[in-house]
C-alpha cells in the first residue's frame, strides 16, 4: 500500500478552487493515480473518472499538470511538493522518457527547453 500526501497549499488556494469541480476532482484522481514520480497516464485517468478532454485542458491551463508532448503521459506539476522524499527515492517509472523531458524549481515540474533536452543527448 501506498500513501499520498495532498498539500494543501496547492488545493486550497484561489487559482484551484476557481477551477470546475470536474477539473478539481481529476486532479486529485491524478494524485491517487500517479507512479513515485507524480506521472499518470491520462487517457487511463479520463476513462477511470469519466472527465472531459477540457477538464484535463484546464488543469494544464491552470499550471497544475504538465502535458508531456507527444505522448499520453502527464505530470504533476507540484508533485514534489505533495511527496517531498520522491526526490531522495529512486523510483522506477514507465514514463522514463516523460520524466527526462521535466526539470525541477522548487518543488514544482516545468518542461525543459529544447536546447536543455539536447544538451542531455
Amino acid at each position: 500500500m501506498s500513501y499520498v500526501r495532498i498539500t494543501t497549499g496547492v488545493c486550497l488556494n484561489s487559482r484551484f478552487l476557481r477551477m470546475s469541480p470536474e477539473a478539481q476532482s481529476m486532479y486529485l484522481a491524478m494524485i491517487l493515480l500517479a507512479d513515485g514520480n507524480g506521472m499518470c497516464d491520462s487517457f487511463v485517468v479520463q476513462q477511470l473518472t469519466g472527465r472531459a478532454e477540457q477538464d484535463l485542458n484546464e488543469l494544464v491551463g491552470n499550471g497544475f499538470v504538465i502535458r508531456i508532448p507527444d505522448e499520453q503521459t502527464v505530470a504533476i506539476a507540484h508533485w514534489l511538493l505533495h511527496d517531498p522524499a520522491a526526490l531522495r527515492r529512486k523510483q522506477t517509472t514507465a514514463y522514463k522518457s516523460a520524466l527526462r523531458s521535466l526539470k525541477t524549481s522548487n518543488g514544482v515540474y516545468s518542461l525543459k527547453g529544447r536546447e536543455e533536452n539536447e544538451k542531455e543527448q
